[in-house]
């Protein structure tokens, strides 16, 4: 467009403006080109990408070490996915190699795995790749300022310093990561390599956690103002102690009591995309069969409340388990019998609608048969039987050695050399004799009944029952008031198996639980008794009495109204639940003695427990709360206490006229709730009321969790 009387001295300017018009592209192109170089995307910002590059070099490498066999032959493999904080995935791999192919020296293992730098001149390559992928650091006091480093004047929050000049760091094998050189320079990639002989409980780790607190913005840039005055070290921070005290009061007083923690499960981009995509986290080449065994007559039975038991008890699944088809296939099938019951998934499979063992056609499978504790005695022997005994048809062939049938089968484990004798333990408890009393003796003989330490308790305890019996004549005599007492051999036996009883009855444990060992014939010390309700009666009245009087003054009004509201609900019988809550050093373990006197020397019971063991040692007759109620260590919300009803710890619990629980939050509401399900049963409470209508008193102090 040409405006009249005016003339575009640009335009006219021939080489001029052809110049101009070069100019003004290249400063256009220029800045585009700029912004391009400087805002590309990276690979932390396609999550996606990563997570399907990692997934085919994944499966690549684990055809080249699985059918390639580049390691050698291998059986078996296993891996977990993992995610860094970062967001890329790495896996840990397991290899189960070949008889043949396992490296069963050192040399071996050397010429597999290396952890050295290469010769440049030899092999410049693989120089490269283990120069640039795998070094580690160098950290330490070789180089302070590596990232794996942290130093605890510093701030994490605080940005790291520039470096004005190029660091010069040494760095030999001793920073070289374990690899296979082959695969370093074939993936280019971080690989390392060791060589074990268990690791699943490593491979078969859960998923990364984190802790987050949340607080105001304030409250955080006082922490970060406060942290630059440690690390500064300011002369005058030490005048300001008092307003920095005055403002955390402040601070505390405005805050809500119990911080909000969140125990949080960290998810990073690359793993969302993983499971979004339903890669496998976990991978296993072979199947585990997971194998079912029971003792004779024993089956696992599974019913619904309205079932009819006449329909129950006829159950296809009763009369045929997967062990009871074993049987069966031992019966038919001629190489099933040269095969123990781990080895039969390896050629056989389970049909669970036909239940029946059937010839597998292909693949193969592992067996595992299920656990049994040390406490279940028959089937602990049973299994550890079945993983040697090869093609029994019946329980009594598997009892069966050498054409002889032993009546137990921990009689036949004897028998197969599958177990040891006591004789570590008998000879303990003589070289201790010469150094512990008697009563010592017979404390120690119990734990290692109650911890299932001995094979034949029996052989035990009449190889060293002189040593454990020792002094029984001497309390015979002072509990008699007759010091030309004698007692015979026989006696002395009688008198310290009692003692035992009483012992193993305190550690809530069964005395007929130990089958081998024999049974006290005579009535003496109320051993027939419940020593648990013998042991809670037994304190002194007219000494309960007088400490609850002497203490009873010194109750402040709250702690006397929190009394009279648990002493008047145990007395009324209605019972109650109550926590106390009161900040560290109120008086809390005080009130407990009191109510304890106060129960007490009216000659009723009241039960002290705590969370934790130190926490019960402050506590009058305190136990542990899974010590005492037999709490499990990882309850649930179906869980039980290990409290059966009719048993020693059953009547005691009911007897008992209050319960006081000392630093309760401390515990999982599953603990709580596995009491209230055992107390409900024990007790018949009908009425619906928590714990089973009983006077339970909780206490603690949420403050000291939060800190």
């Amino acid at each position: 467009m040409v405006r009249p009387n005016e003339s575009n001295h640009l335009l006219h300017s021939r080489r001029l403006f052809q110049q101009y018009l070069v100019d003004t592209y290249t400063m256009i192109e220029s800045n585009r080109l700029s912004y391009l170089r400087l805002n590309q995307t990276s690979a932390t910002d396609r999550a996606e990408l990563i997570s399907r590059v990692y997934r085919m070099k994944l499966k690549s490498l684990m055809e080249d070490l699985t059918l390639k066999n580049l390691l050698g032959k291998t059986v078996a493999s296993m891996y977990t996915i993992e995610f860094q904080k970062r967001g890329l995935p790495h896996a840990h791999i397991l290899l189960f190699m070949d008889q043949k192919s396992k490296l069963q020296t050192t040399d071996a293992i050397d010429d597999i795995i290396s952890a050295e730098i290469p010769d440049k001149s030899k092999d410049p390559e693989l120089y490269d790749v283990v120069k640039d992928m795998m070094i580690h650091g160098p950290c330490g006091h070789a180089n302070p300022n590596s990232p794996c480093m942290s130093n605890e004047y510093v701030l994490r929050t605080s940005p790291r310093a520039t470096l004005k000049r190029l660091q010069s760091i040494e760095k030999d094998s001793h920073y070289i990561g374990d690899a296979i050189s082959p695969m370093c320079l074939w993936r280019r990639t971080v690989l390392n390599a060791t060589t074990d002989t268990y690791l699943f409980k490593y491979i078969n780790k859960g998923a990364d956690r984190v802790s987050v607190v949340v607080e105001s913005a304030e409250e955080a840039r006082r922490k970060t103002k406060s942290g630059h005055k440690d690390v500064s070290g300011d002369a005058n921070s030490r005048s300001n102690d008092e307003g920095v005290s005055a403002e955390k009061k402040a601070s505390k007083e405005n805050r809500n009591e119990i911080k909000d923690y969140f125990d949080c499960r960290y998810i990073s981009p690359s793993e969302a995309v993983w499971r979004t995509f339903k890669y496998p986290i976990h991978h296993r080449s072979v199947s585990v069969e997971k194998l079912t065994f029971h003792l004779e007559g024993k089956q696992l039975v599974i019913f619904k409340g309205i079932d009819k038991m006449e329909r129950v008890v006829t159950r296809k699944l009763i009369e045929k388990t997967m062990m009871l088809a074993w049987f069966e296939l031992n019966k038919e099938c001629e190489f099933a019998r040269t095969l123990t019951y781990v080895q039969i998934p390896n050629y056989f499979t389970y049909v669970k609608s036909e239940k029946r063992w059937k010839r597998r056609k292909r693949g193969f499978s592992i067996g595992r048969i299920n656990y049994a504790p040390r406490k279940i005695e028959d089937a602990y022997y049973l299994r550890m039987l079945l993983n040697v005994v090869r093609g029994p048809r019946s329980f009594e062939e598997i009892k069966t050695y050498n054409g002889v049938l032993y009546p137990e089968f921990k009689d036949a484990c004897y028998a197969r050399g599958l177990l040891e004798d006591d004789q570590e333990y008998i000879d303990d408890i003589c070289r201790r004799s010469f150094t512990c009393p008697p009563s010592q003796l017979r404390q120690l003989f119990v734990i290692m009944l109650t911890s299932d330490s001995l094979i034949s308790p029996d052989v035990v305890w009449y190889a060293c029952w002189e040593f454990l019996s020792d002094d029984m004549e001497m309390i015979r005599r002072r509990d008699l008031n007759r010091p030309a007492l004698t007692l015979s051999d026989e006696d002395k036996r009688e008198y310290a198996l009692q003692e035992i009883v009483k012992l193993v009855k305190r550690n809530g444990a069964d005395w007929t639980r130990f089958k081998s060992m024999p049974q006290p014939r005579g009535v003496t010390y109320s051993a027939t008794d419940n020593v648990l309700i013998f042991d809670e009666k037994s304190y002194e009245k007219e000494e309960q009495k007088t400490n609850h009087d002497r203490d009873f003054a010194k109750l402040t009004p709250e702690q006397k109204k929190v009394y009279e509201e648990i002493i008047g609900s145990v007395l009324a019988r209605k019972g109650g639940v109550f926590f106390v809550y009161g900040f560290g050093g109120t008086g809390k373990t005080f009130l407990w003695r009191i109510l304890s006197s106060a129960i007490r020397y009216r000659e009723e019971i009241v039960l002290n427990v705590a969370s934790s063991g130190i926490a019960s040692l402050l506590l009058q007759g305190g136990r542990t709360a899974h010590s005492r109620f037999g709490i499990p260590l990882n309850p649930d919300e179906f869980t039980t206490c290990v409290m059966s009803k009719g048993s020693d710890l059953a009547n005691l619990v009911k007897e008992s006229s209050l319960i006081i629980w000392d630093e309760a939050p401390m515990m999982s509401r599953h603990c709580f709730e596995s009491l209230d399900r055992s107390l409900s049963d024990i007790i018949g409470n009908k009425d619906g009321k928590p714990f089973g209508g009983k006077v339970i008193v909780f206490g603690g102090d949420f403050r000291q969790f939060f800190q």
